[in-house]
């Protein structure tokens, strides 16, 4: 049913049905920021944490105690990185400018004067450390690289560390760009060894500041300044959390998505928060240079917003940093703005904090693991874009699957990338095969000659051997085949790989006939074999392997070389009947649910949540199927409650593991879906459509919050949880560059860990 509305003072308590067992709390959040004034709009809205950066006054030394008082979460950001400090390499091999990144954060903190000459002046104000909630260390790391020049040239503060470099590598120091790969290599691995010493560095300093506060890396969305490699692995940090801007989700949702299951796959027992941008203006445009307002920044938040949640964000920030009045030289956060816009936009990420805020954490378990670069880098992130394959999924880059342990337990299905593997890549893989999980090489096995440890091989090139052909093509497999595949297929380009053998065993099974077309009009067979599935029979518990050589196949040779259509349209049907083949039917998409985020988790011992993004801005009807044995659930019948429309949508046997419903989602849409055995009544529902503020409602009254101010009566059969299901909202006042900016966060604290 739908709940009244009341005022949020300071804590509001939602109590769901003792059938769907999680609650959620949420905090009233107050903030101030040197001259912030207006912390009454804060501690009347729905956000719940505030933090900030720099140093303070006596007046914002005061607000903090006070709000840290009231019982809200206060974070402060740290950061030491100027003119002054620019660089890990000094800070690694100078015990000098140790103490001086040491005292710029102590200055921060407590007001303390920096001894270097140049430093800052300025009188500032100490932080009671028992008002601390959190620390966050810098701003966009690694933020050093505002400072200094490594890709086409190597700023002097670098370069002077020449002769160490050769002392300890072999090589010269030179401009990243001018390297080869295999000095590019070297140099990463060396930059990244001394960037990750120096922020597990800072860590533990501020840890012995502030021992009881957690403590959060901030890093920038890769690639990072430039390079597309790591240069301080986030993997590889200490922290309690991560922190973490998205500013492109509104030219690709697919990124955003996997920016938040990258960290969660790498990081799964770190809390993890991400800042949207929505984009509220044309960022593009510097102040005084015509900056405008960008037309449906409010829709692009609410988008972002659901597929954040539905994602695993641990904390969602709004950027709402923008001009006050229109006026480029005048730049102020939401919440301290007066003009119409600002009290809007404030108004806006307020009611969706406040949606937010009754749902529990979600921590979806994908049954497919993406091994590569991914989205953000290479010619990977535009095969997935493209691919339109999968509903959800988990990536991670290799280098961190090749360096950590990655559980595989969940997944039924890798899919690799690269082109290339690290010697543990391979080793790792083909333990998960050998038992029972099940492996796809798209666009063939080694196309790259990168990394340098190259030597392994992964069970499918045991005796055989890669070769490579191109040409007019013309193949069909309709010959029976272990796969079902019914496929034929001509294009005047095409490229591909091959594997051969002049007698292949048993393990190997050839799918499909594959041609040449001559210029006469005759066919030339290919003998080798470029779309094979590979299984180990003298080890039937072991998985499938699954191998496609093709990269590229088109009509249009003046197409981008990067977007390849025509090619991705060849890979969905092959992909998606091994999927059929493996009994794999979450994750992988359908021709009906193509361009869909269809997820699910646990929330509690009797209950999942499902949730459906569509990223096309059309209605769509669909059927939502689900393998309930993903997440430990048994066949049986089961009541779906949809959250978004408060109501019963009926109830579903499933036909063994898989549980199906008919359903619709709006043009750009999400829905929301409680499964449980027993009937459902959680006594909440959510606005997935949030109203846009009009002038009227932001002049006629100075009241913020509208949608969490919802509630209920406790229901006599409630029950409470720990605080992993708790799901509190927060506010972030963070640096930026030269700049101090301001977030306003909702952050979920979640149960850990995978099963």
């Amino acid at each position: 049913m739908h709940v009244g509305r009341c005022p949020v003072l300071l804590f509001v308590f939602i109590l769901l049905h003792a059938q769907v067992s999680p609650i959620t709390e949420v905090y009233a959040v107050g903030g101030r920021h040197g001259g912030l004034s207006d912390v009454e709009a804060i501690l009347n809205s729905n956000f719940s944490i505030w933090t900030l950066s720099g140093h303070v006054g006596e007046d914002a030394a005061n607000d903090i105690h006070a709000v840290a008082q009231a019982g809200i979460k206060f974070m402060h950001i740290e950061g030491w990185w100027s003119e002054h400090v620019n660089n890990p390499l000094d800070i690694f091999y100078n015990e000098t400018f140790r103490i001086w990144a040491k005292e710029a954060i102590n200055f921060s903190l407590y007001g303390i004067l920096p001894s270097y000459e140049g430093g800052p002046s300025q009188i500032a104000s100490p932080i009671n450390p028992n008002d601390i909630w959190g620390i966050t260390l810098g701003d966009e790391e690694p933020a050093w690289m505002r400072y200094v020049s490594i890709w086409d040239s190597l700023s002097p503060d670098i370069a002077k560390y020449n002769d160490t470099y050769f002392s300890e590598t072999g090589h010269h120091l030179q401009p990243l760009g001018e390297m080869n790969r295999s000095e590019f290599w070297v140099c990463l691995q060396w930059l990244n060894e001394k960037s990750v010493w120096v922020y597990n560095y800072m860590h533990d300093y501020v840890r012995s500041l502030v021992p009881h506060a957690l403590v959060f890396q901030y890093m920038t969305m890769p690639p990072a300044w430039g390079t597309q490699e790591e240069t301080c692995a986030a993997y590889e940090l200490k922290g309690e959390g991560f922190a973490m801007d998205c500013y492109y989700a509104n030219e690709e949702p697919w990124l955003l998505y996997e920016t938040i299951r990258a960290y969660r796959t790498s990081l799964p027992d770190r809390i993890f928060h991400l800042d949207i941008w929505g984009t509220i203006w044309d960022f593009v445009n510097e102040a005084g240079d015509g900056l405008y307002y960008r037309e449906g920044f409010y829709e692009q938040m609410r988008h972002e917003t659901w597929i954040s949640y539905l994602s695993g964000v641990d904390a969602l920030g709004y950027f709402d940093w923008a001009p006050e009045n229109n006026d480029s030289y005048n730049w102020k956060w939401g919440h301290e703005r007066t003009d119409i816009m600002g009290r809007r936009t404030w108004r806006y990420i307020d009611n969706l904090a406040g949606q937010l805020a009754l749902l529990p954490s979600f921590n979806p378990e994908p049954e497919v693991l993406l091994i590569g670069l991914g989205y953000q880098m290479g010619e990977a992130s535009l095969t997935l874009a493209g691919l339109k394959l999968f509903t959800e999924y988990d990536r991670v880059n290799q280098r961190c699957f090749a360096t950590t342990d990655i559980d595989l337990t969940n997944y039924s299905l890798v899919l690799l990338t690269d082109g290339w593997y690290y010697n543990s890549t391979v080793t790792k893989l083909n333990e998960y095969v050998a038992n029972g999980g099940n492996l796809l090489l798209l666009g063939g096995i080694r196309s790259s000659d990168e990394p340098l440890d190259e030597s392994k091989e992964f069970q499918i090139e045991h005796n055989v051997n890669e070769t490579e052909f191109g040409g007019h093509i013309y193949f069909n497999t309709s010959e029976s085949n272990l796969l079902g595949l019914n496929l034929t297929f001509t294009r005047p380009y095409y490229w591909s790989y091959a594997l051969t053998n002049d007698s292949l065993t048993s393990d190997y099974t050839p799918i499909g006939s594959f041609y040449l077309t001559e210029e006469n009009s005759s066919y030339t067979k290919i003998e080798d074999y470029p779309l094979l599935l590979f299984h180990n029979t003298s080890a039937p518990e072991s998985g499938y392997v699954l191998y496609f050589g093709a990269y590229d196949a088109t009509t249009d040779l003046d197409r981008e070389p990067d977007k390849k259509p025509e090619l991705w349209n060849l890979y969905r049907p092959i992909v998606r009947a091994y999927a059929d083949f493996l009994g794999i039917t979450n994750s992988i998409s359908t021709e009906e649910i193509e361009d869909m985020i269809l997820t699910a988790a646990q929330i509690s011992p009797n209950t999942i949540l499902a949730g459906a993004v569509n990223l096309r801005n059309e209605g769509r009807l669909f059927i939502f199927t689900y393998d309930l044995s993903q997440l430990g659930f048994a066949p049986g019948s089961y009541y779906v409650h949809s959250l978004d429309r408060d109501q019963s949508e009926g109830r579903y046997d499933t036909n063994g593991n898989l549980l199906s419903f008919e359903t619709d989602v709006l043009a750009n849409g999400t829905r929301l879906y409680l499964i449980s055995q027993n009937e459902i009544n959680p006594g909440y529902s959510i606005d997935i459509f949030p109203k846009v503020p009009s002038i009227s409602d932001v002049t006629e009254t100075t009241t913020t919050s509208e949608t969490t101010s919802s509630t209920t009566s406790p229901s006599p059969n409630t029950t409470t949880t720990s605080d992993g299901y708790l799901m509190p909202v927060l506010i972030l006042s963070t640096g930026v560059a030269a700049g101090t900016l301001v977030i306003a966060l909702v952050v979920f604290i979640r149960k850990r860990g995978r099963k």
